[in-house]
């Protein structure tokens, strides 16, 4: 599948899942998020329309589903912060992650 196929569904259901995300006040909007959660609105508008000037950056992205409870918080470096979801989503990790792995094993 292509990287900016996956990174447009990626985000219409980013945007669907914060939209359904309850807080533990009841509240479920985008509006009651982005203040639960310390994100810009406006912003994170954008970036979910696919309007906004730059990419969603895999900093953001683990920021927003570490906010719905999918992972653990992360650590925010410049190298995460930096890249494009879409750019990150071009590279097979898979094949990356699996010769880590075999060198590992022959050490």
């Amino acid at each position: 599948m292509d990287a900016a196929k996956i990174y447009r569904e990626t985000l219409g259901n980013l945007a669907v899942a914060i939209s359904n995300h309850k807080l533990p006040n009841g509240r479920a909007s985008l509006r009651a998020f982005c203040q639960a959660y310390g994100f810009n609105r406006p912003h994170l508008c954008q970036q979910l329309k696919g309007t906004a000037t730059k990419e969603l950056s895999v900093g953001v992205y683990l920021r927003l589903v570490a906010a719905l409870g999918m992972c653990s918080p992360p650590v925010n470096s410049p190298e995460v912060s930096g890249m494009s979801l879409r750019h990150y989503l071009k590279i097979d990790s898979t094949i990356v992650n699996r010769t880590i792995l075999n060198l590992y094993s022959e050490s």
